[in-house]
């Protein structure tokens, strides 16, 4: 992912997931997961953790996050993926997670809420 992050990014990373309940806590309606619906990992359900989001000197924003796979298909139990390939599912958690917080940002200047707050509070459904 480039350095900024727009409407377009949202739209296009938005087509590889889509939100689910958790396959582990299914009478949890509020337990939201995300599942891969495109290339290696397609199928897979992961759900995210903790996260701390912080702005460099350079003003740029840096992401720890945390995350658990709580499902993976039978077909791609067994495969065993090259560095790239986990490189790239690393890099798509970490894009789906930016546009949570990206959406999270729009929803807030829309509606004129208050940006100054260090908090950052998003909903996954």
């Amino acid at each position: 992912m480039k350095n900024t992050f727009n409407d377009e990014d949202f739209d296009k990373i938005s087509k590889n997931y889509r939100l689910v309940p958790n396959p582990t806590n299914m009478e949890d309606a509020n337990d939201i997961c995300v599942e891969i619906r495109k290339g290696d990992f397609e199928g897979t359900i992961i759900k995210f953790g903790k996260l701390n989001l912080q702005a460099t000197k350079d003003e740029e924003l840096t992401a720890n996050y945390e995350y658990d796979i709580l499902y993976v298909p039978e077909d791609k139990k067994d495969i065993q993926y090259t560095d790239e390939q986990g490189e790239e599912f690393e890099s798509m958690i970490g894009d789906i997670l930016m546009s949570f917080v990206y959406k999270q940002f729009k929803d807030k200047e829309e509606h004129g809420q208050d940006r100054e707050s260090d908090n950052i509070t998003f909903s996954t459904f």
